[in-house]
């Protein structure tokens, strides 16, 4: 048992730092002189238990062919991306391939509307394990399990995307244009943009077509209301968390009862959730089958407003 004991410490002891790791490494040049450049090594260091994501050297070579070159860019740019290659926890490839569902994995980036840190989501197919970042785009791990002091690291084949606002999550998103448009009519976009700790529940191009004779009736006020009561405040409501009969409280004053039928789906009123988990600057986004008719009237006071400017993240870091 001592024995066992002591090769566990002598492990510990000789694990090489990150930044050995990746300085021996010739095809991590790009994020590696990175976080050099933009001073991080003392963040990433000092995390334990955490896994880092990191880019191989052709996915920042693609960057720069679409002319994106983030050693070149602000502080305040590229930074808050590195930190979002760093997770919270220390995630082996085996636990994202045993796993039934995607597992959301918080990192080291904070944003100023969303109480939790934001995340990285983390699933598998056909045996390969990916990380579906901001705009649901995803990464594929190329080498996993990658051993250093603090931790594991993962080699990807493309930088991962920091969540963006939701008009340009769901304009990404080929079920959503609808949406989109609905958000423009109302002038609502302002509004639900700024919504702090947000679940969007947004209802398909389809769902939003059924109800084409029916929006055409409505009053402004009464589409706002409509399109207010998709989205729920203060509550960031993962998949996993919709895991039982509640009630969430929209923005527009209306309950939604939310529940999971005999077949498993969940059902907001009666719209069944058809896509899970789309990660957006201030939360979570689902999409549903129907548009949520309004049952009530508004209740609940004005959200505050925040800049937008400060919200987007350029979507050509995806290309």
């Amino acid at each position: 048992m001592r024995s066992i004991l002591n090769l566990g410490l002598l492990a510990v002891a000789t694990a090489t730092t990150l930044r050995t790791t990746l300085t021996k490494r010739t095809d991590l040049t790009a994020f590696t002189k990175l976080i050099d450049d933009f001073e991080l090594w003392q963040f990433f260091e000092d995390s334990t238990d955490v896994t880092v994501m990191v880019p191989n050297d052709a996915a920042y070579d693609k960057l720069l062919k679409m002319g994106l070159d983030l050693g070149a860019m602000p502080s305040d740019f590229t930074i808050p991306i590195l930190k979002y290659h760093l997770l919270n926890s220390r995630i082996d490839s085996a636990s994202v391939l045993s796993g039934i569902d995607t597992m959301l994995v918080g990192t080291a980036l904070s944003q100023p509307n969303m109480t939790q840190a934001t995340p990285v989501k983390l699933y598998s197919e056909s045996g390969e394990v990916y990380a579906e970042t901001g705009l649901q785009l995803s990464a594929k791990i190329l080498e996993p399990d990658v051993e250093f002091a603090g931790g594991l690291m993962h080699v990807l084949d493309s930088s991962l995307v920091a969540p963006h606002n939701i008009t340009a999550t769901a304009w990404m998103n080929g079920l959503c244009k609808e949406f989109l448009q609905f958000m423009e009519i109302t002038g609502l976009a302002v509004e639900i943009e700024s919504v702090h700790d947000a679940t969007i529940f947004i209802p398909s191009d389809e769902a939003w077509m059924d109800m084409e004779h029916t929006l055409a009736a409505m009053d402004m006020n009464e589409k706002q209301e409509l399109l207010r009561n998709h989205v729920v405040q203060g509550r960031v409501a993962y998949r996993k968390d919709l895991s039982h009969e509640e009630i969430l409280a929209t923005i527009g004053g209306q309950a939604l009862q939310v529940r999971v039928d005999d077949k498993g789906d969940v059902l907001v009123e009666d719209a069944k959730i058809l896509r899970t988990d789309i990660l957006w600057f201030n939360g979570v986004a689902h999409i549903i089958d129907k548009v949520v008719l309004n049952n009530q009237t508004s209740t609940l006071p004005n959200i505050a407003f925040v800049d937008r400017d400060q919200q987007i993240l350029a979507a050509s870091l995806a290309l």
